[in-house]
């Protein structure tokens, strides 16, 4: 090997190629720990990628075809996990080490399980019978253009919220004042779970807007959320989205509606640790923007709504056996979009400031990718592919003879 071949061949090792990739990084880091990466960023840390590296070898021009080749499938590997881990479920911690913890475990089960589980199910379904009662009673006896009807549906089922929320052993802790109903306002806030209407809705009832479900939690959003005048309808169908979008700003702005009307832009279910992208809809009306934060503590770690993996009636079982559900709630000032401001903008704007407040570490995914189910297996197998190139594990000869047919086919 020549002296100029030599030089121009560096090798690079682990602690050059780590320092690179955290230099690569650095300009998308939102926390020690954190980073928001997206699709445009890709070609950036590339860039920076190969600056770094070159600077770490401390020549004007090196070869760096084998890390620049795999700084893209690097990148997007890492966002692929940044999207992933919004969905995780947490699983309970065991702490049941010593014969004395296991002790007080297993009275806990006993009293969980077997006296506050039966007992809350008993409150939530007593609480469902009569309000449904209650609203076909009102629907049917007092005539619709009553406003007395009005008033009254929404304070049977402001009512009803507050024992949905008794049946849980609801805690909920609000910061700032809970504005009242105006035409022309409407509220959007992060979403964790269905329970969110009823924590929000014991405070003062909104109407929403949302997805259409099936079986038993289709059957609430058809009776007793009736009282609310909601919204509902079916993502997949486009024809169904484009009267929604039509319908939201005329409730918005109708003087005729006895409640604010409320929005979860992100269209899914986030883990209590992240939130997604917020949708353009409700941001593209011209209306004011109440934006509301929704936290729940770290000890209600069955909070989560994990619609993939669980159903509607073994997701409140896993709520009636906790001990508590503690939230916080915070109302926060008003913003309007600002001129010439992009909808896409002002809704990241608004995401930025719920984030922020709720303690909530944003990414710019589309939510709705959660419903693409990509294997684990496949996501191993590309880590192993990089990892061979990069030389940090040995290779087969099998991946020896594909690497070199491989770069014979570019050639």
């Amino acid at each position: 090997m020549t002296e100029e071949t030599s030089k121009d061949n560096i090798q690079i090792n682990h602690q050059n190629l780590k320092s690179a990739l955290l230099t690569a990084l650095d300009y998308c880091r939102l926390s020690r720990y954190d980073y928001i990466i997206s699709e445009n960023d890709v070609p950036k840390i590339q860039k920076y990628l190969e600056h770094a590296l070159r600077k770490n070898s401390h020549e004007q021009q090196t070869h760096i075809d084998v890390v620049s080749g795999c700084v893209t499938g690097f990148a997007n590997a890492l966002v692929q996990d940044s999207f992933s881990e919004c969905f995780k479920s947490e699983s309970r911690v065991s702490f049941n080490h010593t014969p004395f913890l296991y002790a007080m475990y297993v009275i806990g089960v006993f009293i969980r399980y077997f006296v506050l589980l039966p007992l809350r199910a008993i409150i939530f379904f007593t609480t469902l019978l009569i309000s449904t009662v209650l609203v076909l009673l009102t629907q049917i006896l007092i005539p619709i253009d009553c406003a007395f009807r009005k008033r009254l549906l929404l304070t049977m089922f402001k009512c009803a919220c507050k024992f949905v929320c008794i049946s849980f052993s609801s805690v909920t802790r609000v910061h700032g004042e809970v504005p009242a109903h105006k035409p022309g306002r409407i509220f959007v806030a992060n979403h964790t779970t269905t329970m969110d209407i009823p924590v929000l809705c014991q405070l003062t009832p909104f109407s929403t807007i949302g997805q259409q479900h099936k079986g038993f939690l289709g059957f609430v959003q058809n009776t007793i959320c009736k009282a609310i005048e909601p919204v509902w309808f079916d993502r997949k169908d486009a024809k169904d989205r484009k009267k929604v979008a039509e319908l939201l700003k005329k409730r918005c702005f109708d003087e005729d509606t006895q409640c604010s009307l409320l929005v979860f832009p992100e269209g899914c279910c986030t883990n209590n640790k992240f939130s997604v992208l917020f949708k353009k809809g409700a941001f593209e009306l011209g209306a004011e923007v109440m934006p509301v934060a929704i936290k729940y503590s770290e000890s209600s770690n069955c909070m989560y709504q994990n619609s993939k993996k669980m159903g509607f009636m073994r997701y409140l079982i896993s709520l009636w056996s906790q001990w508590a559900l503690i939230s916080d709630i915070w109302f926060m000032a008003p913003v309007q979009r600002q001129i010439d401001e992009p909808a896409e903008d002002f809704a990241h704007r608004v995401q930025l400031m719920i984030s922020k407040q709720a303690g909530l570490i944003p990414r710019q995914w589309d939510g709705m990718l959660k419903y693409i189910q990509i294997s684990k297996k496949m996501i191993d197998e590309r880590h192993q592919t990089y990892a061979k190139q990069l030389g940090l594990v040995e290779r087969g000869e099998d991946d020896e003879f594909s690497a070199s047919m491989s770069a014979s086919v570019q050639k």
